[in-house]
C-alpha cells in the first residue's frame, strides 16, 4: 500500500500502519503508546523525543530549536514533527505514560450517618414444582421486602443463575430494583468506587458501602496528557480530528477502567462486585467522559453543554463495575468550574464554615472557593501547566526522578522521588526552587534573574551556577556528571516566567474573591490547599514568592486530594450526593475575563514580595 507506512515502536513491539503525511506521534496514538506531548504536538515543548532508527529526514524549525545537535546526531527527534517517509522503527526513551506514577494517596476514612444504598438478601428459594409454577422473577420478588422491579441484565440471566446455584442466590437491590442476582451468599461484599478524573491525574478510592471504610486507592497519570497538558489542547484535538472526542472518550475510559482493575486485582475485590460509582472532574473532564461536545468551553463565553449531576448505568458509559449499577457525575458550577470544586467544597465543609475561609485546587486550572457567611462564591483561573512540570525547561511529572525540593543557601541541596538520580524537576520543586533563588538574591522581585557579572554579593559556588545557554539565562541545579541524564539541569529564565504566570493567575483570582465580598488578607480566617500539588508544596515558598496572600503559616492547610475525598462522602451518603447538587446550584460564579480588573490583579501579582 503505497500511500501507508509500517511504524514499530520498541521496546514495546507494538507495529502500526499510517497514512503519509501523519506524524510519528500520530502512529502512537493509533497504536495505543501515549507519548508525553504536554503541548498536543505543537512543537512547543520539546517533551516528545524518540529515537529514529535508520532514517534521517531534515529537521523542521521546532526541533532545531528544541534539540541539541548531539541529540539530532544522535536520532533523537520530535515525534510531533517527524513525518516518515519510509517504514521504521521507533524507539522510546521514556517507559510509556500508563506505566508512570503511583502518586501517594492519603488515607481517608469517611463516617457519615445514613443508610448504605445498596441492600443484598440471600434467598433460598423454593424451585419450581407442578404445584408451584410462579415465574422465576415473581419467585425471586416475592422473598424480597423492597424490590419490585428486576433490570433487563438480571431477567436475562436469572433463570440460569438461579438453576446453576440450586436456587440459593444473593438479590442485590438498589431503590425498588433488583440490579444483580449472585450465585451462592455474598451478603457482605457492597463495594462503591469514587473516582477523581483529574486533568493530570486518575484517583479512585474503593469503599466498603456499609461501613464507609476506604479498602484500598490508587493514582496514575490521565492517559490524555499524551494529547495536550491542559483542556484547551485537548479540546483542539478533538475539533481538529474527525474521530478526535471519541478518542478522548476512550482514553479516559480505558484509564479509568484500568485504574479499577489494579485495585481490585491488589485487594482480591470482584469488581461485579462495586455496585455504584461517583466521579468528579472539571467540566471539560466531565464531558469527555460522557461523550459530550466540550468544543463551546473553548471560546467565549465559555458555555458548558451541561451542568446538573448525570445519572447512568455503568454500562452505560462502559465503566467496568456491575453492569446495571448507578454512576453518578455530580454536577459542575460553571464552564471551568466542575464537579472536582463541587467535591472539595464537601470535603473542606466550607458550606457550613463560620468565618471566611478560600479552598484552593491547584492545578492546570486553579478553581477557588471563598466561602462565607453569605454564602459560596468561586472562579476558575487559566494557571497554566507549569505546576504540573509541563512548559519548564526540564520540567516532568511528579515520578520517579523528579526533583522535589529544593534548599539554597552557600550552595544547592535537593532531593528527588524515591531518591533516585535527578532526572528533572515537577512543579513543587520548580516552586522551591524560584522561592530559593529570589531568597538569596539570585532573582530581583520582577523575576529577572540576574546574571554572572551582577552576582558578586553571591556565595562562588552560587555565583557558578549562573551562566547564559542559547542567549538565555539559567541557573543550574545539577551538574551533568551528577545526574543519569548526562546533562546539566538547569532553570531558565522562561521557567521563572511561566511560573509567575501561573502564580500571579491563582493570586488575582484569590484578590478578586476578596474584593467582590469587601474582604481583605486579614479577615481571612484560613485557606484550604487542595490536590497533589497543593498538599505537597512548603508552604513559606508559596508564601515568598506571592502565591498565597501573606498569613501565618499555621492558617493554610493542605488537605490533599479534597475532590477525591468529596466523591467518597457523596458516595457513602445520599445526603451527601444531594448536597453537591445544592452545592452546585447556590454557588456564585465570577468569569474573570469579563472583568477589566483582572488584568491588573495579574500584572500586580506577577511580581514577587518586596
Amino acid at each position: 500500500m503505497g500511500d501507508e507506512v509500517e511504524i514499530r515502536f520498541e521496546p514495546e513491539g507494538k507495529t502500526v500502519r499510517i497514512k503519509k503525511g501523519k506524524s510519528v506521534l500520530d502512529a502512537a496514538y493509533e497504536a495505543g503508546i501515549l507519548i508525553d506531548a504536554p503541548c498536543g504536538g505543537r512543537g512547543l515543548c520539546g517533551k516528545c523525543k524518540v529515537r529514529i532508527v535508520d532514517e534521517f529526514l531534515p529537521v523542521s524549525p521546532a526541533e532545531e530549536r528544541l534539540l541539541t545537535p548531539e541529540e539530532i546526531a544522535n536520532g533523537i527527534r520530535l515525534a510531533c514533527q517527524f513525518i516518515p517517509q519510509n517504514n521504521l522503527v521507533v524507539e522510546l526513551l521514556e517507559p510509556v505514560l500508563e506505566a508512570v506514577q503511583k502518586a501517594e494517596l492519603e488515607r481517608m476514612v469517611v463516617k457519615l450517618r445514613g443508610k448504605c444504598p445498596i441492600s443484598k438478601y440471600f434467598l433460598s428459594l423454593p424451585p419450581p414444582s407442578l404445584s408451584d409454577q410462579r415465574s422465576d422473577e415473581e419467585r425471586l420478588l416475592s422473598a424480597l421486602p423492597e424490590a419490585k422491579v428486576l433490570t433487563p441484565i438480571v431477567r436475562r440471566d436469572l433463570p440460569r443463575i438461579l438453576r446453576e446455584s440450586d436456587f440459593k442466590v444473593t438479590a442485590v437491590v438498589l431503590g425498588d430494583e433488583v440490579i444483580a442476582v449472585e450465585k451462592g451468599n455474598t451478603e457482605e461484599e457492597i463495594y462503591g468506587i469514587a473516582i477523581d478524573i483529574g486533568t493530570t491525574t486518575l484517583a479512585g478510592y474503593l469503599v466498603h458501602l456499609p461501613t464507609g471504610r476506604k479498602i484500598a486507592s490508587d493514582s496514575r497519570l490521565n492517559p490524555q496528557v499524551a494529547y495536550g497538558a491542559d483542556v484547551i489542547s485537548r479540546i483542539r484535538y478533538t475539533i481538529d480530528r474527525e474521530d478526535g472526542l471519541n478518542e478522548m472518550r476512550n482514553t479516559v475510559i480505558e484509564g479509568v477502567n484500568n485504574l479499577l482493575e489494579d485495585i481490585c486485582t491488589y485487594t482480591g475485590v470482584c469488581q461485579d462486585r462495586i455496585y455504584q460509582a461517583t466521579i468528579v472532574g472539571n467540566t471539560c473532564m466531565t464531558h469527555f467522559l460522557l461523550g459530550v461536545d466540550a468544543r463551546n468551553l473553548a471560546f467565549t463565553p465559555y458555555v458548558p453543554a451541561f451542568t446538573r449531576m448525570v445519572k447512568t448505568r455503568a454500562k452505560t458509559i462502559q465503566l467496568n463495575i456491575s453492569p446495571e449499577g448507578w454512576v453518578y457525575v455530580l454536577p459542575n458550577i460553571a464552564g471551568f468550574v466542575g464537579a472536582d470544586t463541587v467535591g472539595v467544597i464537601l470535603a473542606t465543609k466550607l458550606y457550613r464554615r463560620k468565618g471566611n475561609y478560600i479552598a484552593i485546587d491547584i492545578g492546570t486550572n486553579g478553581e477557588m472557593a471563598l466561602g462565607t457567611e453569605e454564602g459560596i462564591t468561586v472562579c476558575s483561573t487559566a494557571a497554566g501547566p507549569a505546576f504540573e512540570g509541563a512548559h519548564i525547561r526540564f520540567g516532568m511529572h511528579a515520578t520517579k526522578g523528579a526533583i522535589n525540593r529544593v534548599y539554597i543557601s552557600d550552595d544547592v541541596k535537593l532531593s528527588t522521588i524515591d531518591g533516585e538520580t535527578p532526572k528533572g524537576i515537577c512543579g513543587s520543586g520548580l516552586l522551591d526552587a524560584v522561592a530559593e533563588m529570589y531568597k538569596v538574591g539570585i532573582l530581583d522581585y520582577t523575576g529577572r534573574m540576574l546574571s554572572y557579572e551582577e552576582a558578586s554579593h553571591l556565595p562562588p559556588s552560587l555565583r557558578e551556577r549562573l551562566t547564559t545557554i542559547d542567549g538565555e539565562r539559567c541557573f543550574i541545579l545539577v551538574r551533568g556528571k551528577e545526574n543519569e541524564i548526562n546533562r546539566d539541569i538547569y532553570i531558565t529564565q522562561k521557567d521563572v516566567r511561566e511560573l509567575q504566570l501561573a502564580k500571579g493567575a491563582i493570586r488575582a483570582g484569590i484578590e478578586i474573591l476578596l474584593n467582590k465580598k469587601g474582604l481583605s488578607v486579614d479577615d481571612l480566617d484560613g485557606i484550604f490547599l487542595a490536590g497533589a500539588f497543593g498538599n505537597y508544596i512548603r508552604r513559606d515558598s508559596a508564601l515568598r514568592i506571592g502565591l498565597l496572600p501573606p498569613l501565618p503559616i499555621d492558617k493554610i492547610y493542605p488537605v490533599g486530594n479534597a475532590a477525591g475525598r468529596g466523591a467518597m462522602m457523596a458516595l457513602i451518603s445520599p445526603r451527601m450526593l444531594k448536597r453537591a447538587e445544592e452545592i452546585a446550584r447556590k454557588c456564585q460564579y465570577i468569569e474573570l475575563s469579563a472583568l477589566p480588573e483582572f488584568t491588573n490583579y495579574f500584572m500586580d501579582a506577577m511580581y514577587f514580595p518586596l
